[in-house]
């Protein structure tokens, strides 16, 4: 809990400060939020991460259907993957290697 209450402090001043998320960090912040329960907050760290300059597409998805399926949210996978496709993004070895 003390840990999710400093990520979310963490992601505020990077918001504020329109500051770029590595995807090693966008990782770590997905693992520990499914960890914590808090899904919805994982989806919406997609939107936000997506929208940075420098951001992958395909590996931002792929962190994200490897995370709900190794914490049981597969239910949500199917709309990940609609997206992706909505998107015109091409999956790889890697988005189904869950």
């Amino acid at each position: 809990m003390k840990n999710m209450r400093k990520v979310e402090e963490l992601l505020g001043i990077i918001i504020r400060k329109n500051l770029g998320l590595s995807i090693s960090s966008y990782r770590n912040i997905v693992r520990l939020m499914f960890l914590e329960g808090r899904v919805l907050h994982a989806l919406s760290l997609k939107v936000l991460t997506l929208g940075q300059r420098y951001s992958n597409d395909l590996i931002i998805y792929n962190i994200l259907i490897c995370s709900l399926f190794a914490t049981g949210n597969s239910s949500l996978v199917n709309k990940i993957l609609d997206e992706l496709q909505e998107k015109e993004l091409q999956a790889n070895e890697i988005t189904y290697n869950f």
